[in-house]
């Protein structure tokens, strides 16, 4: 990635703010008396202030301090007014982000994320290479990762799981390269691992309910694809396959993923026949996905046991004058789906409410499609099928959250 690229303001974005280079500051322009406030309250009096620019201060003995520790400096009039432009513009929005971030505050922490993210990163070439050479360059990546972050979660709690695609991308490409300061405050909310390395989220099955933006979502992730290290993530290119089966490209999309290598035993070898599943499905052919699915489940587990219960649930209620014996399936493998992974797949458990409340409503069972509407909107109202419900009980079309 292009680290010069980088956005930096994280509020504000000024296109001066991008160009600054270190400005000198004349060694008397911190009043001998006046200390460096810091956000803490603290103070800093043994040391002045040699030079800033967009990333940080430099100070009299050789160290240096982001713009979020900064309250306040007393400088000379020529150059405090670019000082406390930073400090506003870069420092503040960065300390209210990283103050949300370590609340765990991922709805507090998007307000200032996503619209820099959606304004600038969005709108940036993906890469894995990232030149470190320098300090600056370590915090522009350190200051992008904490914005992909927090859009990424902060997108996930709204919903909006085809939006927090690319910045969990962005941030699983830059998670390796952040610094030590950052890895230590983000903690446990870090992308585990082996998802970062992969490219592909378990909270983010690539399992799509709302079509719309996902054109837009195809084309930014084939365009990053494009470069030579990433055409071969195994987790892109199944975010690929899957969004053109959603899009009515199914045999494209399969193609997409045939020349992958897969480990037999590895979860995504599994995805291979979830997506194949899908594809026939979304061809009308919900026998021919259930024999995929038949012949494949009892291998598969974590997230692809959760996408084949889905599939085989929603497949089951597809087939044209289906047993008894096939609507009871259908229903209890949906209702499994919660059950089992409610807590940690809210968007899929919200899905497979909803469709066994439709199916069950089909089925002239009321009484029970009732109560299962009433669950979802107790345990999931934030979830795309949560909004759909509300929607639909106020009389409007669902919700245009993906």
């Amino acid at each position: 990635m292009n680290s010069t690229k980088f956005v930096f303001a994280i509020a504000t974005i000024s296109m001066q703010l991008f160009q600054l280079q270190w400005q000198d500051v004349a060694t008397n322009v911190l009043l001998a008396q006046t200390p460096i406030v810091l956000r803490d309250l603290s103070l800093i009096r043994d040391k002045s202030i040699v030079a800033f620019d967009q990333h940080s201060i430099r100070l009299s003995d050789g160290s240096e301090l982001g713009w979020d520790a900064v309250l306040k400096a007393e400088l000379e009039p020529n150059e405090a007014k670019a000082f406390d432009n930073n400090v506003q513009q870069i420092g503040l929005p960065l300390f209210r982000l990283k103050s949300r971030i370590s609340n765990g505050d991922w709805d507090g922490a998007g307000e200032i994320a996503i619209p820099v993210f959606t304004s600038s990163f969005l709108k940036q070439p993906m890469s894995t290479s990232v030149d470190l050479r320098d300090s600056d360059q370590q915090k522009a990546i350190d200051h992008e990762y904490l914005i992909c972050l927090a859009a990424m979660k902060s997108f996930l709690n709204d919903g909006r799981r085809v939006e927090a695609l690319v910045p969990f991308v962005r941030a699983s490409i830059l998670q390796p390269k952040i610094g030590d300061d950052v890895r230590l405050f983000v903690g446990s909310a870090a992308i585990p691992s082996q998802d970062a390395e992969n490219l592909f989220s378990r909270e983010l099955v690539p399992i799509w309910f709302d079509h719309s933006g996902l054109t837009s979502l195809s084309t930014q992730l084939a365009e990053s694809g494009t470069s030579t290290e990433l055409a071969q993530s195994i987790g892109l290119r199944l975010y690929l396959a899957s969004i053109q089966i959603e899009l009515g490209r199914p045999d494209e999309g399969l193609q997409s993923i045939q020349t992958l290598d897969f480990p037999e035993s590895s979860e995504f070898n599994a995805w291979r026949s979830i997506l194949d599943a899908r594809r026939h499905q979304t061809l009308n052919k919900p026998r021919k996905a259930l024999s995929i699915l038949d012949s494949e489940i009892k291998k598969m587990s974590g997230s692809a046991g959760l996408a084949a219960l889905f599939l085989q649930g929603t497949n089951l209620a597809d087939i044209p004058n289906a047993t008894d014996s096939e609507n009871a399936k259908s229903l209890l493998t949906l209702i499994r789906i919660p059950a089992l992974y409610g807590d940690e797949q809210p968007a899929l458990a919200a899905a497979a409410i909803f469709q066994a409340a439709e199916i069950a409503e089909l089925r002239k069972r009321d009484s029970d499609s009732q109560k299962l509407r009433d669950e979802l909107l107790r345990r999931y109202p934030r979830t795309y099928h949560g909004r759909l419900e509300q929607e639909k009980r106020l009389g409007h079309e669902g919700p245009n959250l993906e």
